[in-house]
């Protein structure tokens, strides 16, 4: 039996069955998402109800016009293990922002260059150009063709509209550009949704309001059953200087 790799687009759609793949060489997290989609479908749906399709739009929250990136604190690469990237590239964020960062990626993609379908659907499996968004149909599901790229998977149309939104602030697909770029997206959608801040909310250890509350624009966060102990570890690992 063909397993499903669920994707998630920014209209919040979520029905995520799937063509009938070429080859039968799935990513190791797949027997995962296969298990769990059910039942997390279910309450995505029914969060769905409760939010307007609107809500899902950036509210106006500007980026600081500048960073200010300490020398001991330049863009690094991150630590891999076991094949996945397990931080964050962008060490000039919070340690909040980083942990959350990794805990989202957990089941969304293993590394900053995957193109979803992973050469399942005939697209290619990696990107090699860094400079922009790779913009090609790597599966296709009843909701259409999905473009979900990178370590966060954000579908081109996404990537525009934070583009048009904030000019000059997310120029090329690098992996530090697709960390800022995340953690300014969940801030919006967090925001809009319940009217508080996502860094304050984590900084109270509200993770699993955060999980709720984005669980249905990244499918593979909510997927995680221990988010908790996952973000917890992550925290860990950054306050400890790793």
């Amino acid at each position: 039996m063909a397993l499903l790799k669920p994707v998630v687009d920014d209209k919040g759609l979520t029905n995520v069955t799937v063509e009938e793949p070429v080859v039968g060489d799935f990513s190791t997290n797949a027997l995962v998402f296969a298990k769990s989609l059910s039942r997390l479908l279910d309450e995505v749906r029914e969060d769905k109800k409760e939010i307007p399709a609107e809500d899902i739009k950036p509210v106006e929250t500007p980026l600081p016009s500048k960073v200010e990136v300490r020398e001991d604190r330049a863009p690094s690469k991150p630590v891999v293990s076991k094949g996945r990237v397990e931080t964050v590239v962008d060490t000039t964020l919070p340690t909040e922002a980083k942990a959350f960062l990794d805990t989202l990626a957990r089941y969304e993609a293993r590394d900053y260059d995957i193109i979803v379908g992973e050469g399942m659907y005939g697209a290619p499996a990696r990107l090699t150009d860094y400079s922009k968004h790779p913009n090609v149909i790597g599966m296709k599901t009843v909701a259409g063709p999905s473009t979900a790229a990178g370590r966060y998977q954000f579908l081109f149309s996404t990537w525009q509209d934070l583009q048009k939104k904030y000019p000059g602030q997310f120029k090329d697909f690098s992996p530090l550009t697709q960390d800022r770029a995340a953690w300014r997206y969940a801030q919006d959608v967090y925001r809009q949704r319940t009217g508080q801040d996502l860094f304050q909310a984590l900084q109270s250890g509200n993770i699993k309001t955060v999980q709720k509350t984005l669980r249905n624009i990244w499918i593979g966060f909510g997927l995680d059953k221990d988010v908790v102990g996952t973000y917890t570890k992550a925290l860990e690992r950054y306050r400890n200087g790793d």
